[in-house]
């Protein structure tokens, strides 16, 4: 990035980044990765962007860049602030929204949409809402992991915040967005299949997925149940 803005920067607006990769298999930013971003756009004089439609409110209350402590100039978001919903919302630093760009949308200002995205952040900012959801897909995952290596098959389990996901035919975290074709999406069709005859319904073609503050620990032993069904068929089919 460094060297492309060394050669282009006269000619870049804004650079623009998913926080945490997670709209395809998850990558997890680098340690300073985004501190490094958000040093060469202040330098250099460009705007960052964060695409925050799937960590806003998910990660934190004030998204990604609340959990890293990066502060972009503009970001994105989307239904998670209203709870599913068809809402979205663009912030950021005064002087960048004071611009005079006015964002027109269908559902702008629609009272069933703002009414659902107050209830949303009313429920999210109680006591212990995050906590709760860390700790929920905390247990999901240790869960899958520990039945995994128990039964041999080779995965990758893991969370960040209430986000988590299931990556077949790996065992370390992926590094960038070469890695995911590393991940066997075959095995995780027929785990996904397997679960869904038992009544768990998974994401129909990617092992990522969401916990809310309605997920209760009897929602996790369920999870766990269907999920140690499956891989023990796997298991055993080889």
């Amino acid at each position: 990035m460094e060297q492309i803005v060394r050669r282009h920067g006269h000619e870049i607006a804004a650079i623009i980044t998913e926080p945490v990769m997670i709209n395809c298999e998850v990558v997890l930013p680098k340690p300073g990765f985004l501190e490094g971003l958000r040093k060469i756009t202040e330098k250099n004089e460009i705007d960052l962007v964060f695409d925050e439609v799937i960590t806003g409110f998910r990660l934190a209350l004030g998204g990604a860049q609340e959990f890293y402590g990066v502060v972009p100039d503009l970001s994105t978001f989307a239904k998670a602030v209203a709870g599913g919903y068809p809402l979205a919302g663009v912030a950021g630093k005064r002087a960048v929204m004071d611009s005079g760009v006015h964002p027109l949308g269908t559902f702008n200002g629609n009272p069933i949409a703002i009414a659902a995205c107050k209830a949303t952040l009313e429920a999210l900012e109680k006591p212990g809402i995050y906590e709760h959801m860390d700790s929920i897909t905390d247990r999901i995952t240790r869960g899958i992991t520990e039945i995994s290596n128990r039964l041999g098959i080779i995965l990758y389990c893991s969370h960040i915040a209430s986000v988590w996901w299931l990556q077949f035919g790996i065992q370390n975290p992926l590094v960038d967005y070469r890695d995911t074709f590393n991940v066997d999406k075959d095995q995780y069709q027929c785990f996904r299949i397997l679960c869904q005859e038992r009544g768990l319904r998974l994401h129909p073609w990617r092992g990522r997925f969401y916990t809310s503050a309605a997920h209760s620990d009897e929602d996790v032993d369920k999870t766990l149940e269907i999920a140690e069904e499956a891989l023990t068929i796997m298991s055993k089919a080889g």
